[in-house]
């Protein structure tokens, strides 16, 4: 099922070094928890893509889901190496052998953000946000 493609990014950053030395176990599914520690990433679906052709929707097991994953950072230097990471990461990425099977995940799409800051707090919050195009067989 193509929820278990969010809990394979999950996997994925939470496995990887260059991402946990940054933000620890902070890597959360649609929204951090209120007073969550700067650098943080969350992870959304965007869609998910039927895979139509001239003669209609493919029967094959092959879809495409376009993923969301945001990063939060107290500096606009220590988002964008958040960024790096989660890019060297994710960018390229196949793991035939896994469950669900990813045979490709393409980033298409990177921008900065900047959130101002909160009502007398005086401090903003740095985000990056990058899409990925996977695509899965289960």
């Amino acid at each position: 099922m193509s929820e278990k493609v969010e809990k394979s990014v999950y996997d994925k950053l939470a496995g990887t070094s260059a991402v946990t030395t940054i933000v620890g176990t902070n890597i959360f599914y649609l929204n951090a928890p209120q007073g969550t520690a700067l650098p943080y990433i969350t992870i959304n679906r965007v869609s998910t893509d039927a895979i139509l052709t001239s003669s209609g929707p493919t029967t094959t097991a092959t879809t495409n889901v376009t993923d969301q994953v945001d990063m939060f950072g107290a500096t606009y230097e220590s988002v964008k190496l958040l960024a790096d990471a989660v890019r060297a990461t994710l960018f390229g990425w196949t793991d035939t052998g896994a469950d669900p099977s990813i045979s490709a995940s393409l980033l298409t799409g990177e921008r900065d953000e900047l959130i101002p800051p909160a009502t007398g707090t005086g401090v903003p919050v740095y985000q990056v946000s990058q899409d990925y195009s996977i695509w899965f067989s289960d």
